[in-house]
């Protein structure tokens, strides 16, 4: 915590929820135990589907950030709310028109999609227009505003609030693994990640002070025609230092 330094390596924080913070699911969902659901929608919650946000009086949060996430010892979570973001972008498939295939493969993924890495592109936006949308059953789909088929929550798709603004379902982890399991839980219940879903992209920010520099990571899966699904890490770091641009050899030297 930012309190005391010493209980960093003590284990108990991250199998808490923080206190001053919500999970937001929609207006008057409760879904997190033995937390009051919000009745509005925060000003933190833009674009999110679900996600923590802090509870807050007239528009303004009134939590106080007393812990953060820490990794390897010397990187601490930037974000004060959501450490990890996912967006989640959904396909939609259609009725096989190729004579030669269609007993076999009835439904297929739109052409559109085969040719394109949806984790980079807005897949999901092009697809929200198309008069024929379908699931990988071949059941009616729509992509706009879907509802969990487990918790009623309505994820509706963003381009506010998603990586690279490429548009999506929006989805906040929090900042401890009690608040990750949590929301990742709802997902799975509600079926997300399915055969539906084209591309997941998860991203979260650092800061190692011993470097004065900041770590942007995203990590990204995106599914091919075949059914495959192709990984790719990036991580990109900003230093602050003008002198060693964040290195160790010039640190030491001056």
């Amino acid at each position: 915590s930012i309190v005391d330094g010493k209980d960093c390596s003590v284990s108990d924080l991250t199998n808490q929820f923080r206190e001053e913070w919500a999970l937001w699911a929609g207006a008057g969902k409760a879904l997190q135990p033995d937390r009051q659901p919000l009745e509005e929608e925060p000003k933190a919650a833009d674009g999110l589907s679900i996600g923590f946000v802090p509870y807050a009086e007239n528009g303004r949060s009134k939590s106080q950030i007393t812990q953060t996430v820490r990794m390897t010892d010397y990187n601490i979570g930037v974000m004060p709310n959501n450490h990890v973001r996912i967006t989640l972008q959904v396909a939609c498939y259609r009725k096989n028109e190729n004579k030669q295939w269609m007993q076999g493969y009835p439904i297929v993924l739109d052409p559109v999609l085969l040719a394109s890495d949806c984790a980079n592109e807005p897949c999901m936006k092009q697809m929200i227009e198309k008069d024929q949308c379908l699931n990988a059953q071949g059941e009616p789909l729509q992509i706009r505003e879907t509802t969990g088929s487990w918790s009623g929550v309505q994820y509706t798709f963003s381009e506010e609030g998603t990586f690279g603004q490429l548009g999506g379902y929006s989805i906040g982890l929090g900042s401890t693994k009690a608040e990750g399991a949590l929301a990742l839980n709802l997902l799975v219940q509600d079926r997300l990640f399915r055969a539906d879903s084209i591309s997941f992209v998860f991203e979260f920010v650092t800061y190692n002070a011993n470097y004065d520099m900041f770590t942007y990571t995203t990590v990204k899966f995106s599914q091919r025609g075949t059914g495959k699904f192709n990984q790719e890490r990036d991580i990109r770091v900003f230093p602050l230092d003008i002198f060693s641009m964040g290195a160790r050899e010039d640190k030491e030297a001056w």
